[in-house]
């Protein structure tokens, strides 16, 4: 993953994918934040924030000024008491590469003959892991 954006006590990191960023972390007590799930509307946020047994812990559709891609996003507990994230309208990036695709040899083919594998130092090539975590006392990296 590759940071998109940083602030004083947040990070956005983007994957390989068109999503703007796949993965958040603020500085605050250490708690999972939830994961996120996009939906197609701003119609459907507002039906998630009146769910049945769910509790809105978000001040209502809050609108995602700082975050890369703006949208809007809706948070809410779930009846085991998680936190979830609902998110929509963000404008989709421009994707990257996608990692190249390793050939592997198996007990009955060996396509990959005298063929080395190297691997590049550096991030991760991640696609989509999209959760919310607040990291406790310590400034993200």
């Amino acid at each position: 993953m590759h940071v998109v954006k940083k602030t004083g006590t947040q990070r956005w990191y983007r994957g390989y994918g068109p999503d703007q960023y796949v993965y958040y972390a603020q500085q605050g007590p250490r708690k999972f934040l939830g994961g996120t799930f996009e939906v197609e509307s701003y119609q459907e946020l507002e039906k998630a924030i009146k769910i049945p047994k769910t509790k809105c812990i978000s001040n209502g559709i809050e609108e995602m000024e700082d975050a890369p891609g703006g949208g809007y996003i809706a948070s809410i507990l779930d009846p085991e008491g998680f936190p979830v994230n609902f998110v929509c309208g963000q404008a989709p990036a421009e994707a990257r590469q996608m990692p190249e695709k390793l050939v592997f040899n198996d007990e009955s083919t060996k396509p990959r003959v005298r063929k080395f594998q190297r691997f590049e130092p550096g991030p991760a090539a991640v696609h989509k892991v999209r959760t919310r975590r607040s990291v406790s006392g310590e400034q993200p990296s």
